[in-house]
């Protein structure tokens, strides 16, 4: 199996980093259709993502915080993981795409060019 399949076959993925800015595992998930619980960091960071499943304050790390939060999605949020796999998908193409990372990318340094 490819990495692609493994990942998309899936029903959750962790994501414990409270540090990892610009996760390629993260990425790489969310477009295979994975739902994510992970802390607010780099993408994760973004109010949006939360479609993307269950995004914890970075405050509240710690791997019984995690661990908690995956056994409750587990337990009672399953109808729920279908969706946020279906959103994840969506806000990949849309937010983590290599061309949108070029474009955000170039608007950063234009605005540093520019001291704006």
């Amino acid at each position: 199996m490819t990495k692609a399949q493994v990942l998309a076959s899936a029903n959750l993925v962790v994501h414990p980093s409270g540090y990892e800015g610009n996760s390629m595992f993260v990425a790489e998930a969310l477009a295979c259709g994975v739902p994510i619980v992970g802390y607010e960091v780099g993408a994760m960071a973004d109010p949006e993502a939360s479609i993307c499943g269950y995004i914890m304050p970075r405050s509240e790390r710690s791997p019984e915080r995690t661990l908690e939060m995956v056994q409750f999605v587990m337990k009672y949020h399953q109808a729920s993981l279908l969706a946020h796999g279906i959103n994840a998908r969506g806000y990949a193409v849309e937010k983590l795409s290599l061309d949108g990372f070029k474009r955000n990318w170039r608007e950063y340094i234009e605005e540093i060019e520019h001291g704006a």
